[in-house]
């Protein structure tokens, strides 16, 4: 059952949430991000110690906090925007498009909440965030609606904030239970995960609306880019995990390196599927995968079995 207006109104964090602060005094084993989210912080540790290790995950989580930034900002509310104000190709509720207007003021919360934790944290630790990239799925998402006819590109962006509303993000689940990490950014991210379990709900059932509607050919054409969506979102940004060792010394080579070995090819296939698996039943149930097509489209790229 969906949640209704006042429910939503009542518990989203930007209404009930406090601002989260960070501690003056952090215990000597705090971390800003978890280890067992970086898979090569542990050799960095062991190769060149601790305090640069720690320099790795200040970063890390700067990275992550501007991902959060521009997937709220530039995707979510983008299609948040168009189902509000009615301006896609089938119609939606009444209920379905006031309640977009919570889903982008909780995405603005959300995004103004990471700028607040890295600028804290800049602040206390010294370390300055890098310039701003643009993320892997911003550029493959540019990519793929200039592949594409003009009228299908909002469904493209439609169908990417579709998935990366309703998969599990491991990020989300993991930092605050890691009781390493500090409270600054354990509070943020339970607050973030709690909005973000209403936002699933309400992506799955705009969508269970939304994709019966669309045209035969449409369902087919896009169908065939969901595969490709997924990984837009799930796949590692090898750009910026590189670019992240080498502004704390390492070498491009060894930075290659550390990242092609922490993210290993033949892994790939099996470390997207297993946050998608919430997805994929949405797809199952509203009919997705009636296309055969599709359904071989996201058998080809090993997301199903």
């Amino acid at each position: 059952m969906s949640m209704n207006y006042d429910q939503w109104e009542a518990a989203c964090g930007v209404r009930s949430g406090p601002r989260h602060r960070l501690e003056a005094n952090q215990a000597p084993e705090a971390t800003y991000f978890p280890l067992a989210l970086v898979p090569y912080a542990a050799e960095v540790e062991k190769r060149w110690g601790r305090p640069v290790c720690q320099e790795l995950l200040v970063h890390r989580l700067y990275e992550y906090l501007r991902f959060t930034e521009l997937l709220e900002l530039k995707s979510i509310n983008h299609v948040g925007t168009l189902i509000a104000f009615d301006e896609l190709i089938v119609p939606m509720s009444r209920e379905l498009r006031s309640q977009a207007f919570l889903l982008i003021r909780d995405e603005a919360h959300h995004a103004t909440g990471a700028d607040d934790v890295a600028h804290q944290i800049e602040l206390a630790t010294g370390v300055s965030r890098l310039p701003s990239a643009k993320p892997q799925f911003l550029h493959r998402l540019g990519a793929m609606r200039e592949a594409q006819d003009k009228d299908l590109a909002p469904l493209i962006d439609v169908a990417f904030a579709t998935i990366s509303e309703t998969l599990i993000s491991g990020s989300l689940a993991q930092i605050p239970k890691d009781p390493n990490v500090v409270s600054l950014v354990r509070g943020y991210t339970a607050d973030h995960a709690r909005d973000e379990a209403r936002h699933s709900s309400y992506f799955s059932e705009f969508f269970a609306k939304f994709w019966p509607q669309l045209p035969v050919a449409v369902r087919e054409q896009l169908g065939l880019l969901l595969p490709e969506l997924s990984l837009a979102f799930l796949e590692p940004d090898y750009a910026s995990h590189q670019r992240v060792l080498e502004a704390i010394g390492l070498s491009a080579t060894e930075s290659r390196k550390l990242v092609q070995q922490a993210y290993p090819a033949e892994q790939a296939a099996t470390a997207v599927r297993r946050p998608l698996q919430g997805t994929i039943r949405l797809f199952q149930r509203v009919g997705v995968f009636d296309d055969h097509r599709t359904h071989d489209a996201f058998a080809e790229r090993g997301l199903i079995g």
